[in-house]
């Protein structure tokens, strides 16, 4: 539902997609039940190698720099988190792309083979990494802000929750990871949107539904969809669908991060490292 949102054009304020609900009812009239799912195998791909990547680099930074108390400060975090975030995302953007053009074209979607194989014969290899400019920033703006705001915010939480201050407690950290979701999406989602228009704009006009269709020939970058977008749909065309990728961040990130807690303190049990255990 958050692709659709993105991608349609309202130069009338108005387009095919106007709630969850409907939205959600439209998609499986159009396109069938599973059409909410369209391009779930390379967005499964996407996350996975994605989080691998992102938690593995942002782990190994934060190591390096923590104090004694095995903590760092809020723009280090930052920083550790748009480094880590950026990484993932040049390992696997290509799923990225592939993934949005798939659910763009609904129940006309190729293959995930198919348009590998379409975008390199007609694009050559770089149009797998279409959009990447804005995906960068994307991805360094959110991850940064979101691994800032669930270090930041986990002690308050935990202190709220547990006069010990338990920070290893799991709903203290499903409630940090929960509002690091929500407010960093929303902070980096015009960017996003950006990137969305861009990837759509890659597909040929013929295969776009008329609400998808930029009302231009070619687009020259970043700067100019974002330029093009506000000059005919407005500022509130960036935030198009946040309400839905808000709750979508906020549930993934309030379950990535205590499995992800979990996981590496009982991997460090198994290899008997103290710092992987407690970091």
């Amino acid at each position: 539902m958050k692709i659709k949102f993105q991608t349609q054009i309202k130069t009338d304020g108005s387009g095919p997609y106007r709630t969850m609900v409907q939205s959600l009812m439209k998609i499986a009239r159009n396109e069938g039940f599973l059409g909410a799912w369209r391009g779930n195998t390379a967005a499964e791909i996407l996350y996975v190698s994605f989080t691998a990547w992102q938690f593995a680099t942002y782990h190994t930074l934060k190591r390096g720099l923590a104090d004694s108390s095995n903590k760092i400060p809020s723009h280090l975090s930052f920083v550790c988190g748009a480094a880590a975030g950026t990484t993932a995302c040049l390992m696997t953007y290509p799923f990225d792309l592939i993934r949005t053009q798939m659910a763009v074209r609904g129940i006309e979607s190729m293959s995930l083979s198919v348009i590998v194989r379409n975008t390199i014969r007609n694009k050559g290899m770089s149009g797998l990494f279409w959009g990447l400019k804005p995906s960068l920033l994307q991805t360094a703006v959110y991850m940064g802000a979101s691994f800032a705001i669930y270090e930041s915010t986990l002690d308050v939480v935990s202190a709220a929750w547990d006069k010990n201050n338990d920070t290893d407690s799991t709903i203290p950290m499903t409630v940090a990871g929960a509002l690091a979701g929500m407010i960093s999406k929303f902070v980096a989602f015009p960017i996003d949107t950006v990137k969305k228009r861009m990837q759509t704009f890659q597909l040929d006009r013929n295969l776009l539904q008329p609400s998808q269709r930029m009302d231009i020939e070619t687009m020259r970058g970043a700067m100019h969809c974002a330029r093009t977008m506000l000059a005919k749909e407005g500022f509130l065309s960036f935030y198009s669908g946040v309400g839905t990728a808000v709750i979508k961040s906020a549930v993934t990130a309030s379950i990535a991060y205590p499995l992800y807690s979990h996981f590496r303190r009982a991997i460090g049990k198994q290899l008997g490292d103290d710092d992987l255990h407690h970091v």
